[in-house]
């Protein structure tokens, strides 16, 4: 049960360094997180206008 709990761990520690240094997919995706599941509505929409706004194309489908 403890290596299942530390690579969880790892993964949301690699998930916040990607979203820390600016990866577009990552902040793509937590603003789909923060969209549909903590309904965050503006936070999300932000997020997902920003990693549009910087090429990535999935955000572009998402935001028209």
């Amino acid at each position: 049960m403890n290596d299942w709990i530390d690579e969880a761990n790892d993964l949301r520690t690699f998930r916040l360094r990607c979203y820390q240094a600016g990866n577009l997919e990552a902040i793509y995706i937590r603003g789909m997180y923060e969209f549909f599941i903590l309904h965050l509505l503006d936070e999300g929409r932000e997020k997902i206008c920003l990693a549009g706004e910087g090429g990535l194309l999935w955000a572009k489908y998402v935001d028209g």
